[in-house]
């Protein structure tokens, strides 16, 4: 389905690089966000300076069910110039950015997070403060001191919860917190 789409340039010259850049973007949004009904886009010059370059700005109403997501790029650095595809390129990041945050809402996506999982610590370092703990299922991860919450002491055979590794160290568990303390 087509999205309707309003274009509209004030002391700007209209250019034909710009307009295909304008519709590429929104086809790419119309096919990644089929929740976009309509844009409008507004696309002006509010100052014009010869040292430091022209100055653009760039409205973008992304009309959405229930809601207009407005997006609003205007370059305010008076050193360094932006182009007008630069400026383009970044209005359009930002309204796909808040796209994709409405249709996270939308779908209410929630992070769950992974519930700790329990092991024993079947062995410890000399020094005490690491070691190696035995999950249920055979797994086994190795834990050191920046592994224990809350000043844990370990103790070979404690019972403890504990992050499972990322997959960037696949065998160092996190988050070491004993289940039970021995009195």
């Amino acid at each position: 389905m087509e999205v309707p789409l309003e274009i509209s340039f004030r002391d700007v010259p209209r250019s034909d690089g710009i307009d295909r850049l304008i519709h590429d973007r929104v086809e790419r949004l119309r096919q990644r966000y089929p929740v976009l009904k309509s844009c409008r886009i507004a696309f002006e010059q509010p100052h014009r300076s010869q040292r430091s370059g022209n100055h653009y700005k760039v409205r973008i109403e992304l009309s959405v069910p229930d809601d207009l997501l407005v997006v609003s790029h205007e370059h305010h650095d008076k050193v360094d110039f932006e182009s007008m595809q630069v400026t383009v390129r970044r209005a359009f990041a930002r309204g796909e950015r808040l796209l994709r945050e409405f249709t996270r809402r939308r779908r209410q996506d929630v992070k769950v997070h992974q519930s700790p999982a329990v092991g024993t610590i079947i062995e410890l370092s000399d020094d005490g403060e690491g070691g190696m703990i035995e999950a249920p299922d055979g797994r086994r991860y190795l834990f050191n001191s920046r592994s224990l919450l809350d000043g844990a002491r370990p103790k070979a055979g404690m019972q403890v919860s504990f992050s499972e590794p990322t997959d960037d160290r696949p065998s160092i568990a996190r988050s070491v917190l004993p289940l039970a303390t021995d009195t």
